[in-house]
C-alpha cells in the first residue's frame, strides 16, 4: 500500500491521502461484527484471484469486506478492492456468490476506482453520492480539498 502511495503520487503529481491498516484497522472491521448484534455467521472474509496469465501478474486482485447492518437489511461492505478492468468482474462473481450464500441482499463500495464505474454499471452496479458515514479527516495542507486524491477508501 505505500508503494501504491507513492506511485499513485508520483504519476499524477497529485497530493495522496491515505489510511493505512497498520495497527488494526481492518482487523477492527471484522470484530465490529463479530461482537454486534447477531449476523450471519459468515467464515469467508475476502477474496484472492489467482491468474497466471494476468498481465498484472504484481498486482493481485482482491477484495476484503465487512458486513454492515441497515436499517432492515444486511449488506456486505467492500473494504479493500483492488482489480483492473478486465479482472473487476470475475472478482465482483465471487463477491456476489459469498453474499447469496448468506443471504446478503446488497453489496456496497465506497469510493471505486473512476476505472471500474463503468464496468460496475455494465454489470448492473448503481453509483452514488454518500449520505451516510462521511469520512472525517480535514486537509490543513497546500490547495484545494478537491485537488486530493484519496487512496483506500473503501470503507
Amino acid at each position: 500500500m505505500k508503494r501504491d502511495v507513492v506511485e499513485w503520487t508520483k504519476s499524477t503529481g497529485r497530493t495522496s491521502v491515505a489510511f493505512l491498516p497498520w495497527e488494526g484497522v481492518g482487523l477492527y472491521q471484522i470484530q465490529r461484527v463479530l461482537f454486534s448484534s447477531p449476523v450471519p455467521q459468515i467464515t469467508k472474509w475476502g477474496v484472492l484471484l489467482k491468474d497466471a496469465s494476468s498481465k498484472d501478474g504484481d498486482r493481485p486482485t482482491f477484495a476484503a469486506w465487512s458486513i454492515d447492518k441497515g436499517p432492515s437489511s444486511m449488506h456486505l461492505v467492500i473494504i479493500r478492492l483492488r482489480a483492473t478492468q478486465t479482472t473487476f468482474p470475475h472478482l465482483l462473481r465471487k463477491i456476489l456468490e459469498v453474499a447469496r450464500e448468506h443471504g446478503l441482499e446488497k453489496v456496497e463500495v465506497w469510493n471505486l476506482p473512476m476505472e471500474l464505474v463503468g464496468v460496475a454499471s455494465e454489470l448492473g452496479g448503481q453509483t452514488t453520492e454518500r449520505d451516510m458515514h462521511l469520512p472525517s479527516f480535514v486537509w490543513y495542507g497546500d490547495g484545494q480539498a478537491a485537488n486530493i486524491d484519496w487512496l483506500f477508501n473503501e470503507k
